[in-house]
């Protein structure tokens, strides 16, 4: 029962990532790549992709001052700097 548990809190960061650690949903550090362990009931992680440029798109139809309808459509590109964040 114990081996479960210690390998349980066993995880892989790969080197496009960061590890952001949480203690009872709190942060608590940020790992870098490589091979890490944290006790899996006290504490939990989340994997950030920090090279991976994401893409965020929005369309709306709206009303011009000549009462015209346009389309618009707005797309931002970003990239995570921060893993905590």
């Amino acid at each position: 029962m114990i081996i479960l548990w210690i390998l349980s809190g066993v995880f892989i960061v790969a080197p496009a990532e960061r590890g952001v650690v949480l203690r009872f949903g709190s942060y608590l550090e940020t790992v870098g790549p490589g091979i890490h362990w944290i006790p899996s009931i006290i504490q939990s992680r989340r994997i950030v992709n920090v090279q991976r440029i994401e893409t965020f798109s929005y369309g709306a139809e709206m009303l011009t001052k000549d009462e015209n309808i346009v389309d618009v459509m707005v797309s931002v590109q970003y990239r995570v700097q921060d893993a905590k964040a």
